[in-house]
């Protein structure tokens, strides 16, 4: 795990304004300009006008950050994917199913039945069937139980690894005090379309109504994984991000494999034996995490992290990582020293610069995590990492498990997109807030 020390990040950021010219998204570890506007940042809020309510920052870390600056140019223009070129504008978003309420996820139960379920915000879940029919009754539903202000609600799900067998699955949620659950419940066992019988397993009190995070998966090592936000405010105001005890502003690592209503932090967890700290945690200095994933053919995460008011940033963690990177927030937004962080950072300080970055001013507001394509529908984008801005509806690829990514703008969907998501087969799905589910297919075919 390659870390950056604040002072050179300091004069990498400061060249950076000189010399460079604003760019859409960067790889480097000179940022663009610093965005002017000074607005509040959180995951996808319900729109209003077809506006966000919240601003961006996003970054990926990598193991060797590149030496120069690499951006994506404001038209789409070709990327290479496993082993031909391809052109963005040969393929298209297409409807699958719209009338959601607030849709925030679509996923997979792994059972072979070939099922999206679609996460709505206001506390259910519906079921999409593969002829593209929406059951008419929720697989699960809460609405009434999950409070609905901005950034809460219903928020992640993940399916058991072995659901087939156990019929296990998991929520996030807020609470109508506002604050996180996540929950272990069970399918029925007479009838797989429907799920209840749920017991919560992490309760985490939220201060602040905003950057709750909310997603929650099944790493490759087979423990579940779940990002929680700073716990809201600007700036972190009580340097949560960096309190390696306390569990927001983090990555936690969990072990659930044992008895119903408990977990246990997952063996090998980097900080299980440092007094002060949570067990549970795996990675920290995160701002607000706003949909990550594993790519399911190497195990590398890539985490969207939603910014302040200058940046995005999309993180990267290497499947080799023994976890503990600290992604410096509240500290740094993205490569930019936070100069409103509660505190100034201690001496020494050093953390993992994102993968990439972008200026809120020219790329949107509101990072969302996305996907590596391993689907079998679309071979040659094979390798290729999606991900785009809840705001804008930008969408941008760049080539999986590489230091110094090349990273192409695609044609805007015109969504607000609040998550991209993918089925067992691992075609790859886009979510807008406003009500439909999208797959990624061949533009006119």
């Amino acid at each position: 795990m390659k870390t950056q020390p604040l002072l050179a990040l300091t004069l990498s950021v400061t060249l950076a304004i000189l010399a460079c010219s604003p760019a859409v998204v960067s790889t480097s570890t000179a940022p663009p300009p610093t965005a002017a506007a000074d607005t509040p940042a959180s995951p996808p809020p319900t729109p209003a006008a077809g506006t966000a309510t919240t601003p961006p920052t996003a970054g990926a870390a990598t193991d060797a950050p590149p030496d120069a600056p690499a951006t994506v140019p404001p038209t789409a223009a070709p990327v290479t994917g496993g082993p031909e070129t391809v052109d963005p504008a040969d393929y298209t978003f297409q409807l699958v199913a719209e009338g959601f309420a607030d849709p925030v996820l679509v996923t997979h139960a792994g059972d072979g039945s070939g099922r999206l379920f679609v996460v709505e915000k206001v506390g259910s879940i519906r079921i999409l069937r593969p002829d593209g029919t929406v059951l008419p009754d929720p697989f699960y539903d809460m609405t009434g139980q999950v409070s609905q202000d901005s950034e809460q609600g219903l928020l992640g799900l993940a399916f058991s690894p072995r659901y087939a067998e156990d019929g296990a699955f998991f929520i996030n949620y807020t609470d109508l005090n506002g604050d996180t659950h996540v929950d272990r419940c069970h399918v029925s066992g007479s009838d797989p379309n429907q799920g209840g019988d749920c017991a919560t397993l992490l309760f985490v009190p939220q201060p602040a109504w905003n950057h709750n995070g909310g997603h929650l998966a099944f790493g490759p090592d087979g423990y579940l994984y779940i990002g929680l936000g700073d716990g809201g405010d600007s700036n972190d105001p009580d340097d949560r991000a960096q309190n390696l005890n306390d569990r927001l502003g983090k990555l936690l690592r969990l072990d659930v494999s044992g008895d119903e209503a408990a977990y246990s932090p997952a063996p090998g967890n980097p900080f299980s034996d440092q007094g002060g700290a949570a067990a549970e945690v795996w990675a920290y200095g995160l701002r607000n995490p706003w949909r990550w994933s594993f790519d399911r053919a190497t195990g590398d995460l890539y985490i969207g992290d939603v910014g302040q008011n200058a940046f995005e940033e999309l993180d990267y963690q290497p499947a080799s990582s023994a976890g503990g990177e600290n992604y410096g927030w509240p500290y740094l937004e993205a490569l930019r020293v936070n100069t409103e962080a509660p505190r100034a950072a201690p001496d020494g300080f050093s953390s993992v610069p994102p993968l990439v970055n972008y200026a809120q001013e020219v790329g949107g507001c509101s990072i969302v995590g996305g996907y590596v394509y391993r689907g079998r529908s679309l071979p040659e984008l094979n390798g290729v990492y999606f991900f785009g801005d809840y705001c804008t509806g930008n969408v941008w690829t760049l080539p999986a498990a590489t230091p110094d990514p090349a990273v192409t703008q695609w044609p805007s969907t015109g969504f607000n997109i609040s998550s991209f998501g993918e089925d067992e087969a691992g075609e790859l799905y886009a979510v807008d807030l406003n009500g439909g589910v999208y797959r990624l297919v061949r533009a006119g075919g």
